[in-house]
């Protein structure tokens, strides 16, 4: 976030695997006022619905950045029942291989 800013830029980066794009986001995360959040797709299935850990070693409801997104957008009891809506959304629309059809549309 700017400093005078409270509205958050993104910068989203995409890419094939084994790409780079893991190493582009450390190094842009590793910088004060920069987050990385990862594969940010894998956060309702591995996250939600599997307990995952998140990089700093909790669970994804249980860390500090993500309890706080979390709780933003779902409570605590709703949370499966929207991460598996979400899972399943994510497999059926956002496939790598339907990419560039979805960016060509206007």
């Amino acid at each position: 976030m700017s400093e005078t800013s409270r509205t958050p830029v993104v910068l989203y980066v995409m890419g094939a695997g084994r790409s780079g794009t893991t190493l582009l986001g450390r190094v842009i995360g590793a910088h004060d006022g920069y987050v990385n959040v990862g594969e940010l797709r894998f956060l309702w299935q591995r996250g939600i619905l599997e307990a995952r850990s998140c990089g700093c070693g909790r669970p994804i409801p249980s860390c500090y950045l993500w309890s706080q997104v979390l709780d933003l957008v779902s409570d605590e009891l709703s949370r499966t029942a929207l991460a598996a809506k979400m899972s399943t959304r994510q497999g059926r629309h956002l496939r790598w291989l339907h990419t560039w059809s979805v960016l060509g549309r206007r």
